[in-house]
């Protein structure tokens, strides 16, 4: 396990820890126990991202098909939010 994901408290409460790379975020994304969706990142773009959890948190009160936003969280050396995941199709294949 990565060491800055050793930080992420959700993280080792968890059982099943699967990472995604697909998508075109450059985000090291994880799902967590196929409940929890981690997007971590650099630092430089932590009020950018702050700002994208805030109206993902907004948009969340209007439509069940927008993630919850669960938590947001500047480490050190990186930042990372949590949202609810819900497993969807790959845009890719259609």
């Amino acid at each position: 396990m990565e060491t800055w994901l050793k930080k992420i408290p959700l993280v080792l409460e968890s059982e099943n820890v699967k990472q995604i790379k697909k998508g075109y975020s450059s985000d090291i994304k994880y799902i967590i126990d196929e409940k929890f969706l981690i997007r971590i990142f650099k630092n430089e773009s932590e009020r950018r991202r702050r700002e994208e959890f805030n109206t993902i948190k907004q948009l969340g009160n209007y439509s069940e098909y927008v993630p919850k936003a669960i938590t947001y969280q500047m480490e050190e050396d990186f930042s990372y939010m949590v949202l609810s995941y819900f497993a969807g199709e790959d845009g890719r294949v259609r």
